[in-house]
């Protein structure tokens, strides 16, 4: 198998120097996990928008813990019911590939591909 063309640019050194990199962003998830590890690894799982197209989105439980996560699969833009999941609670973001998410929006518009994590506060 030959190395692929562009590997000056997208190696090993180049990701860990890089904030931006999928590498970064794996391990932003990873310690994510690692501090909430009560929701994220002993929580319960809920799927949410079961018949949505675009949207893979998931609700993580533990105690009174909420953490919703919300993926864009698609290479369309999607607009997220935030309103509808949110039910009157505040919400925080945790973690997102996308620098511009608006949690207090009542519809969110996601750009292809995105993500992002968010904990839902007691009322």
């Amino acid at each position: 198998m030959r190395v692929n063309d562009d590997y000056p640019e997208w190696n090993v050194e180049a990701q860990l120097n890089n904030p931006k990199s999928v590498f970064s962003y794996w391990q932003s998830i990873l310690n994510l996990r690692r501090e909430y590890k009560d929701i994220f690894i002993y929580g319960s799982f809920e799927l949410l928008l079961r018949q949505h197209k675009q949207l893979f989105v998931y609700a993580r439980r533990y105690g009174s813990q909420e953490a919703i996560v919300v993926i864009n699969f698609s290479n369309a833009k999607c607009a997220f019911p935030a309103k509808d999941i949110w039910a009157g609670r505040k919400s925080r973001l945790l973690l997102s590939n996308e620098a511009k998410i608006d949690l207090n929006e009542p519809s969110i518009m996601l750009k292809p591909f995105v993500s992002f994590v968010c904990l839902l506060e007691d009322k």
